[in-house]
């Protein structure tokens, strides 16, 4: 902690407490500028200046090439590629710069917009409609970004449209007609899946373009398609080519009339699909999946046809479907079970196929059916009782497949009129109410064949499903080869089986000991409701024991020891609260045991010695008062040691025990705070390794936190945590994050490494932080901007590395940030000039660099300590004289590095900058003539160039000793009128060489260019076409190369 002498602040720490907050402004005020900057922008409308905002923000503006300028000059027409004329946006010529993310609709409030370049990033999403407003454009290029989406109808509202390119992106969709009413000079877009309109006035209006790189693919009728949704069209296209739709033997108006209503076999109404009719029309192939997109069909017939493949479970999203016939094709696979979603299906018919597995029991949910036709084909299994469900059913078809099993009783309540079932191996049931009901039916086609019963179709004295439990109970353990199973599956009265006792119509208890029961205990177990004894111990038992014996309410004794039962004891053993004896010994049981054994409110024994249980006894056991014989020796099962849970075991009878106690945490006897934020206390004791702290008194021993040494407790939570000078090693854990209530964390001076964990952002009350004086590292995570109460962060004398998060900024409490003697770089943030009760920065002794930022005398200082860093001055009054007004001030005393650009007065900052890197890229320093460059602030008296109107409109460098390559920053006089560096005069002769930049293909307005008589080399760049107002070009007298472009 930094500690204050009678100037409020000790001088050994003064240079140290405010790094953290300049970085934070610094980063926070590009923030705070995106929001505020518009306010102060002077030469265009806020409407523009925000539309600018927007289109930073969802470019990923901070990651752009050059951003020079933006959202912190109040002059717009000084931001990178920003041209302002007439107090309005006229340019925006941010191609190649890094632009990453979506076009803002805020695109369309730029009304006096001439040319915009966007191409060559990495743009995503739609080029938006709102580009349409842009009457006055005439230069749109999008190129080679990512865009996806059409071509917006809106674009062909730009009446003055010139030159428009969007290649080279992932654009589809059909180019709106509109389009040939634009008096277009170039148009650029192959490289897409755009279409082309095939009507002759767009074919010719496209031939007629001066510049023109195309796709070359036709529209589909799908994009002139006038009464169904494209969606719906594209879904008939995929049923045609999925089903080799040119050798249908109807295609009539398939594919060619642009009303979808009159292809053949195609219903519909009000402006949808309604009904697809195409049976015996020769389809071969596939069922499409896109069917499923005809939300409102009710009618498909493709019956006799070739079809073959699997039905689509995307079908069973035609949620208005009647009617589906798939009669007579080569379909294969299984029947969907999504077919059981058509809710108002009334009519299926899949037969004469090849479909195979089960019938999915789902379609016993289609009330509204009342045909099912699934005759021929390859389908097994059992016919689902489910199908009983469907009341409205009339005519049911299942025959020739390989359908197995008996036919479900419940199907005696269908009202059928027809039903097949002749070539299968279904069985009939033999009683007269099912018999009965199958004579009565007009068309029968049947097997005959008697269904096979077993013991529980003729047992007398208990329910069926007792008797099917008992059955799989005898066939899961090799009944078999039982010892003794006296009456077993034979006898019509299951009282008579042996071990098996009934009493008013139900098994009552289970006896089955040393019988030798070999398998495991199945699962229908659970389906003795009135069982009372269940004694299967001494046998060879393996498995688990099933869940469902917690289904045996009345249950009073089960004994299942001496087995080899393997798992754990199920949670639903706590449901028998009338079990009196449990015998669970002997077994191989694991786990430990479920907290619900408390619930066994009548057990008075309990065995389960002899297991490989674990773990510690739960407490609840303590609520079983009627326990007098409890074994649980041989297990590693451990006994809890509070008084209660002890005086219950010694209580009890016939005891014998592990005597082994519970390890338990200093957290589960804590008095005074909750148990999570002990545990993150003692992830704090453990993590820096807490057996070696100066002073650990109270901790993990004394159940009150608030006795541990440097631990506060208020209103039972954690409210301060102060261990500084306490030879803490190791790393921060960030389970305090979970210390909601805490206000202070001191754990300064001692040796803590690692980094500080993001999860400190959780805590969410902190107002003092301090971690100076250890040798932490890493970045600072930004997390710690949710800290919204914190008035006190000090994170100096370390080794923390990256920049200073701008989410610093956030913190409007904060009045003290002290960063020193870390190895932190970058500049600082502009956002912390946001932290308005900030009195103490400190940020001396970092890798930091750059300029103050301006925001930075927002704020009221009393110290503020920048030295031993690289950080420069604003040299201007304002920031000067704040600078002043500070009490305690350390500083480098270093000045902005500024450039001729920044006091610049009649061009926007970008020219003057293309004009320096002129300068410096030919040697300006020994031109013929350099009258004005780099010295004067009005670019306009320097020497060869003319400024019109707030540009540079002439360049006229002819014989002036020029030696050196083309800048690339010629591109951006986008006003340039002539640019004149050629001709030969003798010694002054201009000795250019390289090659011609491509960039001075956006010279859009530049009529005169003349590099001739210099060393050019290379080839001519195809760009130079774009300078659709050129009248003069000299090029000759150079070392140029290669073909002359076509453009």
């Amino acid at each position: 902690m930094i500690h204050f002498n009678s100037r409020g602040m000790a001088k050994s720490r003064k240079r140290s407490l405010y790094s953290l907050f300049t970085f934070l402004s610094v980063f926070l005020l590009h923030g705070i500028a995106a929001a505020d900057i518009c306010d102060t922008v002077s030469d265009i409308p806020k409407t523009e200046c925000e539309a600018l905002v927007e289109l930073y923000n969802s470019t990923d503006g901070d990651n752009w090439t050059n951003k020079s300028g933006w959202l912190t000059d109040p002059v717009v027409g000084n931001w990178y590629g920003i041209t302002v004329k007439s107090g309005h946006v006229r340019n925006i010529q941010l191609g190649s710069n890094n632009l990453t993310g979506t076009i803002p609709s805020a695109i369309g409030n730029f009304a006096n917009a001439v040319d915009i370049y966007l191409g060559n990033n990495n743009l995503s999403g739609s080029i938006p409609v709102e580009i349409g407003n842009l009457s006055n454009l005439e230069t749109l290029y999008l190129d080679r970004n990512q865009l996806t989406g059409n071509v917006p109808e809106e674009i062909a509202s730009l009446t003055n449209l010139e030159s428009f390119a969007v290649y080279n992106n992932q654009l589809d969709g059909c180019l709106p007609v509109a389009l040939k009413n634009i008096s277009l000079f170039s148009f650029y877009f192959a490289g897409n899946d755009l279409r082309e309109p095939e009507d002759t006035d767009f074919q010719n209006w496209l031939d007629g373009l001066t510049f023109v790189s195309r796709t070359n693919i036709p529209c589909t009728i799908c994009d002139s398609i006038t009464d169904i949704p494209k969606t719906e069209c594209e879904a008939l296209v995929a049923l045609y080519n999925s089903t080799d739709g040119d050798n249908w033997t109807n295609k009539d108006g398939w594919l060619t009339d642009p009303v979808a209503g009159n292809w053949n076999g195609v219903t519909v109404e009000s402006g949808h699909v309604t009904k697809i009719s195409l049976f015996g029309n020769n389809l071969v192939g596939t069922i499409p999946a896109e069917i499923a997109n005809f939300i409102n069909l009710s009618y498909l017939d493709l019956s006799s046809n070739q079809l073959s493949g699997a039905i689509p479970a995307a079908l069973g999203n035609l949620a208005n479907l009647q009617s589906f016939n798939l009669y007579s094709n080569q379909l294969n696979g299984e029947i969907p079970s999504e077919l059981a979603n058509l809710s108002t299906l009334q009519f299926l018919n899949l037969s004469c196929n090849q479909l195979s597995g089960t019938i999915p029991s789902q379609l016993g949910n289609l009330v509204n059916l009342q045909a099912l036709w699934l005759g021929d084909n390859e389908l097994s299994g059992t016919v689902p009782l489910e199908l009983g469900n469907l009341s409205n059913l009339n005519g049911l078809s299942l025959n020739i497949n390989q359908l197995s099993g008996c036919l479900p009783d419940n199907l005696k309540n269908l009202p059928l009129t027809s039903f097949s079932f002749e070539d299968t191996d279904l069985e009939e049931p033999q009683d007269a109410d099912f018999q009965n009901w199958l004579a009565g039916i007009s068309n029968l086609s049947r097997t005959n064949r008697p269904c096979e019963t077993s013991i529980c179709d003729s047992i007398t004295d208990i329910p069926k499903t007792e008797c099917e439990a008992l059955v799989a109970l005898y066939n899961s353990t090799d009944g078999d080869n039982w010892t003794d199973k006296s009456g077993w599956l034979t006898d019509t009265v299951a009282g008579n089986w042996n071990g098996v006792t009934v009493e008013n119509g139900h098994v009552t208890n289970i006896s089955l000991f040393n019988n030798n029961l070999v398998g495991t205990i199945p699962a229908e177990i659970g389906n003795f409701s009135d069982l009372k004894l269940l004694w299967l111990a001494e046998n060879q038992l393996t498995g688990e024991i099933p869940a469902e014996i917690g289904n045996l309410t009345n249950l009073e004794t089960l004994w299942l020891a001496t087995n080899s039962l393997s798992g754990s004891v199920p949670a639903e053993i706590g449901n028998l609260t009338n079990l009196k004896s449990l015998m669970l010994h002997t077994n191989k049981l694991t786990g430990s045991l479920p907290e619900s054994m408390g619930n066994l409110s009548s057990l008075e024994e309990m065995m389960i010695q002899g297991n490989l249980f674990d773990g510690c006894l739960p407490e609840t056991l303590k609520n079983l008062a009627s326990l007098f014989v409890f074994q649980f020796d041989n297990t590693d099962l451990k006994e809890p040691q509070d008084t209660d849970f002890q005086n219950w075991l010694n209580a009890i009878t016939v005891l014998q025990r592990t005597n082994t106690p519970c390890e338990i945490s200093i957290c589960d006897s804590i008095t005074d705070i909750p148990k999570s934020e002990c545990e993150a206390l003692v992830a704090l004791y453990n993590s820096t390794d807490g057996d070696n702290w100066t002073n650990k008194d109270g901790w993990l021993t004394d159940p009150v936190a608030g006795n541990w040494h440097g631990v506060t407790v208020v209103g039972g939570h954690v409210t301060s945590i102060d261990l500084s000078s306490n030879n803490l090693t190791g790393t921060i854990p960030p389970e305090l994050g979970n210390l909601a209530s805490l206000q202070k964390l001191y754990l300064y001076s001692n040796q803590l490494s690692g980094t500080i964990p993001p999860e400190l952002g959780n805590l969410a009350s902190l107002q003092r932080f301090d971690l100076t004086f250890n040798q932490l590292s890493g970045t600072i995570p930004p997390e710690l901007g949710n800290l919204a109460n914190l008035e006190y962060l000090a994170l100096g004398h370390n080794e923390l590395s990256g920049t200073i998060p701008p989410e610093l900024g956030n913190l409007a409490s904060l009045q003290v940030l002290y960063l020193p003697i870390n190895k932190l770089s970058g500049t600082i943030p502009a956002e912390l000039g946001n932290l308005a009760s900030l009195e103490y920065l400190w940020l001396s002794s970092n890798q930091l660099s750059g300029c103050l930022p301006d925001s930075l005398k927002n704020l009221s200082l009393d110290r503020f300590g920048f030295e031993d860093t690289e950080l420069q001055e604003p040299q201007d009054t304002d920031f000067q004289n704040w600078l002043a007004g500070i009490t305690d001030l350390i500083r480098t005393n270093t000045p902005c590095e500024t450039s001729i650009c920044d006091s610049i007065t009649d061009i926007p900052k970008t020219e003057c900058e293309a004009l320096v890197a002129l300068y410096n890229s030919t040697d300006g320093d020994n031109w013929t003539n350099k009258d004005g460059w780099l010295t004067d602030p009005v670019a306009g008296n320097w020497h060869g160039v003319t400024v019109q109107g707030g540009h540079v409109v002439e360049i006229e460098l002819k014989n002036n000793k020029l030696i050196g390559t083309l800048p690339a920053h010629l591109g951006n006089f986008t006003n340039l009128c002539t640019l004149d560096l050629g001709e030969y005069y003798g010694s002054n002769s201009n000795l250019l060489s390289g090659t011609i930049p491509s960039e001075l293909g956006n010279l859009i307005n530049l009529q005169e260019l003349d590099l001739s008589a210099n060393q050019l080399s290379g080839t001519i760049p195809p760009e130079l076409g774009n300078l659709s107002s050129l009248q003069t070009l000299r090029l000759s007298a150079n070392q140029l190369s290669g073909t002359i472009p076509p453009n």
